[in-house]
């Protein structure tokens, strides 16, 4: 008998802790991070000069992404694959007509850019502590 209570007693404890776990997950504090923005006088890639992507990388781990691109509002769950640095990467169209974009991680400052005149917005993430932004037209391989 006292074999099946401390077995009840264990499963229930793990029940909670897992359910603490769960909760935890869905509901995020407001980080606090930097922001540093890069140079934006990167010249056009040639080989498409009229194509934007926002790629994502470094110190992401199921992180809320809250972004505005153009009016359109929506939300992913970030993930960096450890080997390669890449979280994700977001087409966002023709270069000549973009306007802007605002995005924040786990609903910490609003980040915005506009003026953007090169191919390719870097987000660099360093958990609770740094978004870097970068301009660039090179692009960046991934495997």
């Amino acid at each position: 008998m006292r074999r099946f209570i401390r077995i009840v007693c264990v499963l229930l404890l793990c029940f909670f802790i897992g359910c603490k776990q769960k909760l935890k997950e869905n509901n995020f504090t407001k980080d606090e991070y930097r922001v540093l923005i890069g140079n934006r006088n990167d010249t056009i890639h040639k080989l498409n000069g009229d194509v934007l992507y926002l790629f994502f990388e470094t110190d992401f781990d199921n992180d809320l992404l809250d972004i505005n691109i153009e009016k359109n509002k929506k939300e992913y769950y970030l993930t960096t694959d450890r080997s390669t640095g890449y979280a994700d990467f977001i087409d966002l169209g023709k270069l000549s007509t973009f306007r802007s974009l605002e995005f924040s991680i786990n609903k910490g400052d609003l980040i915005k850019v506009n003026d953007v005149s090169t191919n390719l917005i870097r987000v660099i993430y360093i958990k609770d502590s740094i978004v870097k932004v970068e301009f660039s037209n090179k692009p960046t391989a991934y495997k």
